[in-house]
């Protein structure tokens, strides 16, 4: 399960790339971690409105749970491709509000010997890239969100050796594709197969600090590599920043 997120791009980097506008611009803060325990909002670009780049609260709220949130308790981080035409709290959004959410780096844990271990997963050169996701609104000017995603390629099932998941990664040429409104279920599902990036992904381990409550973890301190627990994954491991 994807539980760990980062974006470190400044909003200027970040409006060049997408050719996006923030909605609240005030409201953007770059991050080094944000988890299902943080209280810093992701940021998405919805189906409805392309132009314009939004806060949202991790954790996907169904508009049928709104009027009993406190009674709404899945853990909706993560929505599995194979199930959101299935799922009642997904389906709805999965056909008319889908979402692209921006990030340049994840954490993704590895088990060995009944030990878990963070891997830094970015792609080459830090590069900003967007989760394939979906959304509700709960006011004009902000959202819950979720991320889709599927089974793993043969990297993130050496990374991701329990679950064998990863987060839909988007290749750039499936991006506006994926918030195309005239998509069918058929069109979504095979998007979902296929739209996997294929740039080259950096992984490497980092200290268990980001799965820990009340360690502050935003700064660049927590994207140094430590030694693996798993030899097998002893690989060279170059500094990002």
């Amino acid at each position: 399960m994807c539980s760990v997120t980062i974006l470190t791009k400044s909003g200027i980097e970040i409006q060049k790339v997408t050719k996006c506008e923030f909605a609240i611009p005030l409201e953007y803060q770059k991050y080094y971690s944000i988890s299902d325990f943080g209280q810093t909002n992701l940021h998405i670009i919805t189906q409805d409105d392309p132009k314009l780049i939004y806060p949202a609260n991790w954790g996907l709220i169904p508009r049928f749970a709104f009027d009993d949130q406190a009674g709404f308790k899945y853990n909706t981080l993560n929505a599995r491709s194979e199930s959101i035409f299935k799922s009642n709290t997904y389906k709805e959004s999965a056909e008319s509000m889908r979402c692209l959410i921006l990030a340049d780096g994840f954490f993704e844990p590895h088990h060995y010997n009944k030990k878990s271990q963070p891997y830094y997963c970015t792609l080459e050169g830090h590069k900003l890239f967007m989760f394939a996701g979906l959304f509700t609104p709960i006011d004009d000017e902000l959202f819950t969100t979720t991320i889709i995603t599927v089974p793993a390629n043969d990297l993130f099932e050496k990374i991701h050796n329990e679950k064998k998941r990863m987060p839909l990664v988007l290749d750039d040429q499936f991006t506006e594709n994926w918030i195309d409104p005239t998509l069918n279920q058929n069109q979504v599902n095979e998007l979902m197969k296929t739209g996997f990036t294929n740039s080259t992904f950096k992984t490497f381990p980092v200290s268990n600090a980001i799965y820990k409550r009340g360690v502050d973890t935003d700064n660049p301190e927590i994207l140094k590599p430590v030694t693996p627990i798993d030899p097998e994954l002893d690989e060279n491991r170059p500094s990002l920043f």
